[in-house]
C-alpha cells in the first residue's frame, strides 16, 4: 500500500484511512507554446478534424472554441479509458463559456468529440481554419497551442469530493480540530490539469452518490497557458463509467467554477 502521500502533521493518525482512498490519475503537463502535429495532444490551437467531420457549432450556429485534445496513444493506461483515439473538448464563448447550469450534460453550448481511428494523412484533414470566427470572451487564448505531456500518479481523496464530508470531516474535526481541517483544505494538491483521480472545485462537487460520475478531464487556471476560469477557477468534465467503457461521450457533464 502506498503511504508516501503528503498529509498535515495533525492527520498522521489517519494515514491508513486516506491510503484506502488512493486513486490513479494522469497529470497533464503543458510544454512551451509550439506548433504541433494535427493529431498530437494539446491545449488550444487548431484541432484534429477529418474533412468529412463538420466543425462543432452551438445550437445557434456559432462556432465553438477548441479547448483541448487528448491522443490516448500518448497517455499512460488508465482503467476504463480508451487505449487509442483522440478525445476533444470544445466550449462556447461568453460569460458562462458554454456552461448550462440547468442542463450540464446537454451538448448545445459545448461539445466532446471522439475519433477512435486516427488519420495521419494531412490531405484527408481540415488544415485551414480561417473560417472559424474570432472569439471575444473565452477563458483562454485559442490562437496559442501548448503541447502536453502525461505523468501517471496516485492521489488521495480531495476535500471537495462529495464523499469527503461523509467519510472524514467529522472524524477530523472531533480528533484533530478545525485548525488541522483548514490546513488540509489549504493544501490544494488536487488543483492541477489531469484525467481521472479526484476533482478539484473552488465551490462544491456537482456530483452525488446517486450518480457517481468519474473525472474525465480537468483543466485548471494556468498563467503559463493564459487560462483563467473566471476568478482563478477550474474546469471539469465528468462521465459515467459505463459510458466511458463504451466510448460513448454523448452524456458528459461540463462544469467550471471559481471563487
Amino acid at each position: 500500500m502506498n503511504t508516501t502521500f503528503k498529509l498535515p502533521k495533525g492527520l498522521e493518525f489517519m494515514r491508513s484511512d486516506f491510503a484506502n482512498t488512493l486513486q490513479s490519475f494522469v497529470e497533464i503537463i503543458p510544454r512551451t507554446e509550439a506548433k504541433t502535429k494535427w493529431w498530437e495532444s494539446k491545449v488550444g490551437g487548431h484541432p484534429y478534424l477529418p474533412k468529412e467531420t463538420e466543425y462543432p457549432k452551438d445550437t445557434n450556429g456559432n462556432d465553438l472554441a477548441f479547448l483541448a485534445q487528448i491522443n490516448f496513444e500518448e497517455v499512460p493506461p488508465l482503467d476504463s479509458f480508451p487505449k487509442k483515439g483522440i478525445l476533444q473538448f470544445y466550449i462556447g464563448e461568453g460569460d458562462m463559456y458554454g456552461l448550462d447550469l440547468k442542463n450540464p450534460t446537454e451538448q448545445n453550448r459545448f461539445r466532446v468529440l471522439f475519433f477512435e481511428e486516427i488519420i495521419e494523412d494531412e490531405k484527408q484533414l481540415t488544415t485551414n481554419f480561417s473560417f472559424v470566427k474570432r472569439y471575444s470572451t473565452l477563458p483562454f487564448n485559442p490562437r496559442k497551442s501548448f503541447p502536453i505531456d502525461f505523468l501517471f500518479s496516485q492521489e488521495i481523496i480531495s476535500t471537495g469530493d462529495y464523499r469527503f464530508d461523509e467519510k472524514f470531516e467529522k472524524k477530523i474535526m472531533d480528533k484533530a480540530g478545525e485548525e488541522v481541517v483548514e490546513e488540509f483544505y489549504e493544501m490544494d494538491i488536487w488543483a492541477k490539469h489531469k484525467m481521472h483521480g479526484y476533482p478539484y472545485f473552488t465551490q462544491y462537487d456537482v456530483r452525488d452518490s446517486e450518480d457517481p460520475m468519474i473525472l474525465l478531464f480537468q483543466l485548471d487556471s494556468d498563467d503559463g497557458m493564459e487560462i483563467m476560469w473566471g476568478d482563478v477557477g477550474v474546469c471539469n468534465f465528468f462521465i459515467r463509467k459505463e459510458d466511458l467503457e463504451k466510448k460513448d461521450f454523448s452524456n458528459v457533464l461540463y462544469n467550471w467554477d471559481c471563487t
